[in-house]
């Protein structure tokens, strides 16, 4: 079975930090797993300023946020359901979710990038199980 027929790849996904510290990233974990909440341990980078973030499902955005996991944060990385360039090719529509007032405002396609072409990007996203890059354009 290929990555791409799992039902996984085929979510709405949200990617956020939860303060990056290490005591609050544990602490948030345990509180995923005693949910049930499934999420993957990234690094994110914005304007220079690097810190621990996670990817989950979209559809626990809401119960991460009412666990108050999100306090302190600015916004949210919205990543639609993936879109077929050809190929064997995918991309994600990305949209910021502002939590102060709800605003989703586009930032382009989230892409798989070279280390290289991410470290020239205002911001990148670093999966470390895997060893790529995401950026936005």
């Amino acid at each position: 079975v290929c990555g791409h027929s799992t039902d996984e790849f085929w979510s709405e996904y949200a990617v956020f930090s939860v303060g990056d510290d290490r005591i609050i990233d544990a602490a948030f974990k345990a509180w995923c797993r005693d949910n049930g909440i499934g999420f993957k341990a990234l690094i994110g980078s914005y304007k220079g300023q690097t810190e621990s973030s996670f990817i989950a499902r979209r559809s626990n955005l809401l119960a991460i946020a009412e666990g108050n996991w999100l306090k302190g944060q600015e916004s949210v990385l919205l990543l639609s359901m993936p879109k077929n360039m050809g190929g064997g090719q995918f991309y994600r529509n990305a949209a910021l979710l502002y939590l102060e007032d709800g605003r989703e405002e586009p930032v382009g396609r989230f892409i798989e990038a070279g280390r290289d072409k991410a470290m020239k990007q205002d911001g990148w996203t670093y999966d470390p199980a895997s060893g790529k890059y995401w950026i936005c354009e």
